[in-house]
């Protein structure tokens, strides 16, 4: 007979889950501390709560990183669901709890959902997804909801369902270097930071007559609870006849209605030498928190640790590998064609007949940046998650070469064919360049069938 590893069934229980199971039962025995009826009755209450507990934990991990990538598990194709580990993770300091609720890794790339929120909203807080290690390593992040989020989240115009506290985001990293096996384990660490004295904010829309500025009534009423939610964080609105220079001068971080630092911005810049030093607006390598010495101070590192199994993502993974292509005016290839529910990422290298930074120069102005697209009729649909093109010029082993290189999301299904197509491109100027682009639409077909 099989051996059965229940206890493998269902994810990792959060801390927070047997916090809540243990308030549970300890109401229950006050409950019932007089009449000490049936253990098996209680037993029984005990195994449901568990188990709705856990089943809990477990719709939160999947729910969580499908918000996150594509805004809900209704819009999320089996294939993407099935790609989700049910990892868990939770952490508190100074105030801020966060939570990690899922995560996919497809072999190339990382997705991690969060959770997060400020148990002194009285006492707002800036938090930044720091850095993702991954066996050690630094993971580069392409695509974050906390660089540098205030919690709450008075700053945003409101809009229906908006939580200001707590919050929920995730990450998307760059293309990994390195392929990893096995269990690999992972850290993501969050850096808090607070306004060094008081925050005041200092911006027109904090004293206009809304009535009378906003025409429309929907649009008037966000703006309202955005300035509603500002006055209940206890933030201070600064007064209309100072400026700036004032409120610097007594210490104060200063800020528009946005929740932007005033120093940040161009026309405030001049101000920096009086208050802040050379470092601000630096960050060090391989971190995404930005220092703004002077007007804020870190006072909390958060660290949530995971585990992974690297190996889950060969199965729904696709490499396509297609022989080189000759163009008029360049050689092509595929240096990587690789298909995911959670990715799809396209690396296509054009090497000049000419060796020469001249020839590089004029493919990238015949063929630009072209963007990956389904061809018309085949049904497939690109998820709606976040993604970017590139192209520019490179060199390897003395070859000199023009790279076009996607990242976009997943598919709701596999098409037949993915091609280029130059939709949202420039013109290319003249017809000749039109009718180059033509023929490498016509042979840079990427066949999936």
């Amino acid at each position: 007979m099989k051996d059965l590893h229940w206890e493998k069934v269902f994810p990792a229980v959060p801390p927070s889950v047997h916090w809540r199971l243990e308030k549970a039962l300890e109401e229950k025995n006050q409950m019932d501390r007089k009449k000490m009826k049936k253990p098996v009755a209680a037993l029984a209450l005990v195994i449901a709560l568990l188990l709705a507990l856990m089943g809990m934990a477990y719709a939160a991990v999947h729910t969580g990183i499908l918000d996150y990538l594509v805004g809900g598990e209704e819009r999320a194709p089996d294939a993407l669901k099935g790609s989700i580990q049910p990892v868990f993770a939770t952490a508190e300091a100074d105030g801020i709890q966060i939570d990690l609720t899922g995560a996919i890794y497809d072999g190339d790339r990382l997705a991690l959902s969060f959770t997060m929120e400020n148990t002194r909203p009285q006492e707002i807080a800036c938090i930044t997804l720091d850095q993702v290690t991954l066996n050690g390593e630094w993971i580069p992040i392409s695509f974050q909801s906390f660089p540098g989020q205030w919690l709450p989240d008075v700053f945003t115009i409101d809009f229906p369902d908006y939580s200001r506290n707590p919050g929920s985001g995730g990450m998307l990293s760059d293309w990994l270097g390195r392929k990893y096996t096995g269990v690999i384990s992972g850290e993501a660490t969050f850096v808090v930071q607070r306004p060094v004295n008081r925050a005041v904010i200092i911006d027109p829309w904090m004293w206009y007559d809304y009535d009378a500025v906003l025409s429309d009534p929907e649009t008037r009423s966000h703006y309202q609870a955005r300035k509603e939610a500002i006055l209940q964080s206890g933030l201070e609105i600064g007064d209309v006849y100072r400026d700036a220079y004032s409120y610097l001068e007594e210490g104060c971080t200063v800020l528009d209605a946005w929740g932007n630092f005033l120093l940040d911005q161009s026309e405030y810049q001049y101000l920096r030498p009086f208050f802040v030093s050379e470092d601000y607006g630096s960050r060090p390598e391989y971190h995404e928190t930005i220092s703004r010495d002077g007007q804020m101070v870190d006072t909390a590192r958060i660290t949530l640790p995971f585990t992974l199994d690297a190996d889950s993502a060969r199965e729904s993974r696709m490499e396509v590998e297609l022989p080189e292509i000759a163009l008029e005016n360049c050689m092509a290839h595929y240096e990587k064609i690789s298909i995911t529910p959670l990715s799809t990422l396209v690396q296509l290298r054009l090497y000049p007949h000419e060796n020469t930074p001249e020839a590089v120069a004029a493919l990238g102005r015949c063929y630009g940046c072209p963007t990956l697209s389904i061809p018309e009729g085949q049904g497939a649909e690109w998820l709606p998650m976040e993604g970017e093109g590139f192209a520019g010029g490179g060199s390897k082993d003395g070859r000199l070469y023009y790279e076009i290189q996607v990242s976009w999301g997943g598919m709701t299904e596999l098409p037949d064919t993915l091609c280029f197509s130059y939709d949202h491109a420039e013109a290319a100027g003249d017809q000749e360049r039109e009718r180059l682009r033509r023929t490498f639409i016509e042979k840079t077909i990427i066949p999936l069938k």
